[in-house]
């Protein structure tokens, strides 16, 4: 659905309460706005048919909106006249950022980039496009945190720093939406499996010991909480996540989804660990993807160059890969 740019969901079918129901409040909550066609619907019981329609129509609409097949009809046969629920575009978000920068362009952008230009189709704009900060934390970046703990160099992970300030900078001048993540658990652990502790504890930084930066890894310590230096603005978006890609066990994708984004550029730590495993999924998702390879970095050299190259390959299987400094520079370029 997502990627044929759907938004709107008509439902009809059988059962009412059963099948057709878990549909619409799963299309529901996913973000998509859902029809339901009543007498396009049926149950074995009227009485069943009959509260379950009345459900998703209560609470001014909790799972969607009820019309039947005539009015349905008799709408599309009227030139002059929108449905009552007007779907979103893919490529364009209802409303823009509320950051108070200064007014969108419409001007498409293209990105010089690697092994194509940027987006695929020549559409980014403001408004469908965001940027995902990846695990800039303390624990990632900085002395006495998790990386550190295991005895990497945290000149690798710290060296995106301000090639991301700079795009950060330039992004939020222009109205482009911002996402940080961060990679944690919640204090007893219970959503952190128990082979990713085990891994941990076998190279010295088990995840919940307590460190220089407090407990490893877990939500509201401060090893969990990002670099001052590019901490997030008071309206942009965080997203906590428990592994390694961002759209497992998270919100991410229904609020991309919600924004009507549907490119993605992607920085922070580490390339070959938290930001592949999201541009991979984001990927399969049918989101397009640029990786702004100075704006990332991994513990080792050799680990971050490879998982450059391997977005390159087979005419850009993930995606794209480009540079801060280009990025701006496209951006800049088409602000005006």
């Amino acid at each position: 659905l997502k990627a044929n740019g759907i938004t709107t969901l008509l439902v009809c079918g059988v059962t009412t309460e059963v099948c057709v129901h878990t549909t619409i409040r799963e299309g529901n909550d996913r973000g998509y706005y859902c029809i339901l066609l009543e007498d396009c619907c049926a149950s074995y019981s009227q009485e069943f048919h009959d509260v379950a329609v009345k459900m998703i129509s209560s609470q001014g609409g909790i799972f969607g909106s009820v019309t039947n097949s005539k009015t349905f009809l008799d709408t599309l046969k009227l030139p002059t006249s929108s449905p009552s629920v007007a779907p979103i575009s893919s490529s364009a978000s209802p409303a823009p950022p509320t950051n108070g920068n200064s007014p969108l362009s419409t001007k498409p952008v293209t990105i010089d980039s690697k092994p194509y230009m940027w987006p695929y189709n020549g559409n980014m704009i403001p408004q469908n496009t965001c940027i995902i900060v990846i695990d800039m934390q303390v624990d990632f970046c900085a002395k006495g945190g998790y990386v550190d703990s295991m005895g990497y160099d945290i000149g690798l992970t710290r060296a995106p720093i301000k090639p991301i300030q700079s795009v950060l900078e330039c992004l939020r001048k222009t109205g482009y939406h911002i996402l940080h993540t961060r990679e944690g658990h919640v204090p007893d652990l219970s959503d952190c499996p128990p082979n990713k502790r085990w891994r941990s504890a076998q190279i010295g930084a088990e995840i919940g010991s307590r460190g220089p930066c407090g407990r490893i890894l877990v939500r509201g310590e401060p090893g969990w909480e990002i670099i001052p230096e590019v901490a997030p603005l008071p309206d942009e978006v965080v997203i906590d996540k428990p592994g390694k890609g961002s759209f497992v066990g998270t919100s991410l994708d229904l609020i991309l989804r919600s924004r009507g984004i549907c490119n993605i550029i992607l920085a922070g730590v580490t390339t070959d660990v938290c930001v592949h495993t999201t541009m991979r999924n984001a990927n399969d998702m049918g989101y397009e993807c640029l990786l702004l390879e100075d704006c990332c970095a991994a513990t080792d050299p050799k680990n971050h160059d490879a998982a450059i190259s391997m977005i390159q390959k087979q005419g850009g299987v993930f995606g794209a890969v480009s540079t801060s400094d280009k990025l701006i520079k496209a951006i800049t370029g088409n602000s005006s």
